[in-house]
């Protein structure tokens, strides 16, 4: 019997013939480790089978004595509607036998999944392969198809879509293309097997001194170091650049971490990708480091909070 978090797909749940179990009122929860308490308690008392959990519940979930109870493992937790990270996949042989993870949207329902049983086989924000009927590519600001590998806008097109924005015809008229493609406006690739990864949108792009820089592109590398539990990219104004990325890390507990270290890292990092839509590699001249940053009540990221902070921070004398 799943418990899922995924509210707005009962086409799921009547597709897999199961029982769903749900909750009047998560949103009362004041954060994610009273979210993580109760789950554990339906799971256990439902007898549950299978889970789809948000990326945070997932979090702290690995970072509990969880193989002590008799529930887990899990036959599998999937997740959708946040970019995942590699850690997430940390469940396999602790909270679940399996990990899944969905891609999608409100306009088109899924687009691509993955199902992998090794915590190896998932890398940062693979979102899996196109289901069926759905055709996917990823393309550059002109329209024309990127090589594989190489960054784009992410297009989709399916036999079955929604037919349109109501009383919006300019933005139907941007979002589809004459052919029925769909712009996503999330940015990602495609890799050599066919499976996708996102990795950004294309609305967040920051202009630095006319560069192109994804914010969710670099904050990935980052949160590939040792030391860094988090990274979040927050562009504030700048006279020369346009925009200066202010990049605020996540330290891990007992580690600590420089700038220039980490400055080194993304040189490293990025020499080795070969990338047109992201060609102008940036590397961040302004860090700040934190021991928590603030959190929703359901575990995500309170960016709010966190670009109020820096704002404090840089306007502080």
């Amino acid at each position: 019997m799943p418990f899922s978090w995924l509210g707005s797909y009962p086409s799921v749940f009547l597709a897999m013939k199961a029982t769903r179990v749900t909750v009047t009122d998560i949103m009362a929860m004041k954060s994610v480790t009273e979210i993580t308490d109760f789950t554990v308690r339906v799971l256990k008392e439902e007898i549950c089978t299978s889970a789809f959990f948000i990326s945070p519940v997932i979090s702290e979930l690995i970072k509990r004595e969880t193989q002590n109870l008799d529930i887990f493992p899990l036959r599998v937790v999937n997740t959708a509607g946040l970019p995942v990270d590699a850690q997430c996949a940390n469940v396999i042989g602790k909270v679940s036998n399996k990990f899944g993870v969905g891609y999608g949207c409100t306009e088109i329902g899924f687009i691509s999944m993955l199902l992998v049983d090794k915590t190896e086989d998932y890398d940062h924000y693979a979102c899996g392969y196109p289901v069926s009927g759905t055709e996917i590519k990823a393309v550059n600001d002109d329209g024309g198809i990127v090589p594989i590998g190489i960054t784009g806008e992410i297009y989709v097109r399916q036999r079955d879509r929604f037919l349109g924005y109501l009383n919006a015809r300019e933005k139907n008229d941007f979002c589809y293309s004459q052919t029925g493609w769909y712009k996503s406006d999330d940015i990602g690739f495609i890799k050599q097997d066919r499976s996708l990864v996102v990795n950004g949108r294309k609305s967040d792009i920051m202009i630095l001194g006319g560069v192109l820089v994804s914010p969710s592109y670099l904050e990935g590398i980052l949160k590939k170091h040792f030391c860094v539990a988090n990274a979040y990219i927050y562009p504030v104004r700048d006279t020369q650049m346009f925009q200066q990325a202010c990049t605020a890390i996540l330290v891990r507990k007992g580690k600590t971490v420089r700038e220039d270290e980490l400055q080194d890292f993304l040189v490293k990092q990025q020499g080795t990708y070969s990338d047109s839509f992201l060609a102008n590699r940036f590397i961040p001249e302004i860090f700040m480091f934190f021991d928590t940053f603030p959190s929703t009540h359901s575990g995500k990221l309170d960016k709010k909070r966190l670009r109020e902070e820096i704002q404090r921070r840089m306007s502080a004398p």
